[in-house]
């Protein structure tokens, strides 16, 4: 990956914002000591060696290593260490103020989906739903370059191998993220307004029948009455038997819309190759063309 050393004396700050590393630490600190060898420096917030319970450190210690991290001159990009299931606890205690006065990239997926819409939301910024740390140790070395040349604008988000769900063209703010975790959010401040966007998303351990009612759940919000087109990432463990397929449940949820919708899998849990997809960037799907392209 030697491509990756052209990004040499850039500085990654590791939050771990949700549950604790224990577990995965030896993975996690495998994936630091790969990226120091091409030269990109690694700076680890405290609560990296942190444990509350299932999370890393208490909400006040996760709060205030975040903040530390958009305050620090010297990291250029945030990345989380890992997933969980407590991102959500420390939303309304962030200071967002400080986040859109030292404006910087936060990358990260799964649960971290809370914070990169929570602050893309609430201050304009830009985030990025790529892997966290814990997932590298599983994708190809080119996943981390993509989140490099994503961050800094050198590279087209461009989905070369996609099934077409629905024909159609559409454009709009990109957002999305773990499908439960959209759900989670929508009726609250942190949840995008989703006029005109294309929404993405992804999901791990349901089954069918969760991935239908989740869809459901989107469909009684108006989620896809509003929005332009639609991305579905890798759908983990999606279930067997007698469950209704996705492609099925999709197709009834959206049969009077026109916009398209394209399944990847490029991006979610357990994929070998993970796009960086720029969460509040506008991007044109056209299934006449093939392609995805980033819009300026």
């Amino acid at each position: 990956m030697e491509n990756v050393t052209k990004y040499k004396g850039k500085c990654i700050g590791v939050i771990t914002p949700s549950r604790h590393i224990e577990g995965f630490s030896v993975h996690i600190k495998k994936t630091i000591k790969k990226i120091s060898s091409y030269g990109i420096k690694v700076k680890i917030g405290p609560c990296f060696n942190k444990k509350h319970y299932n999370n890393s450190g208490t909400k006040e210690e996760r709060v205030d290593e975040i903040e530390k991290m958009f305050l620090d001159k010297d990291v250029d990009i945030i990345m989380s260490s890992i997933g969980g299931d407590g991102c959500n606890q420390i939303l309304d205690i962030i200071n967002y103020d400080v986040i859109k006065n030292n404006p910087k990239p936060i990358v990260g997926f799964s649960d971290i989906t809370n914070l990169i819409l929570a602050i893309n939301t609430i201050t304009g910024i830009t985030t990025y739903h790529g892997p966290n740390l814990s997932s590298f140790s599983k994708l190809g070395g080119d996943s981390l370059l993509n989140v490099f040349d994503t961050v800094y604008g050198k590279s087209k988000l461009d989905f070369n191998d996609f099934e077409v769900i629905k024909d159609g063209s559409g454009r709009g703010k990109l957002v999305g993220g773990n499908l439960f975790v959209i759900n989670n959010l929508l009726p609250t401040k942190y949840s995008p307004i989703y006029d005109r966007c294309i929404l993405f998303w992804e999901d791990i351990n349901e089954g069918l029948s969760s991935i239908e009612y989740q869809l459901y759940q989107l469909h009684l919000s108006g989620v896809l009455d509003k929005i332009s087109g639609m991305i579905i990432g890798n759908i983990e463990k999606s279930g067997q038997g007698k469950e209704r397929p996705w492609k099925d449940i999709i197709l009834e949820l959206t049969k009077e819309k026109t916009y398209p919708i394209i399944k990847t899998n490029n991006f979610g849990h357990n994929v070998k190759k993970f796009i960086t997809l720029p969460v509040g960037k506008k991007i044109e799907i056209d299934t006449t063309n093939k392609k995805v392209p980033t819009l300026s």
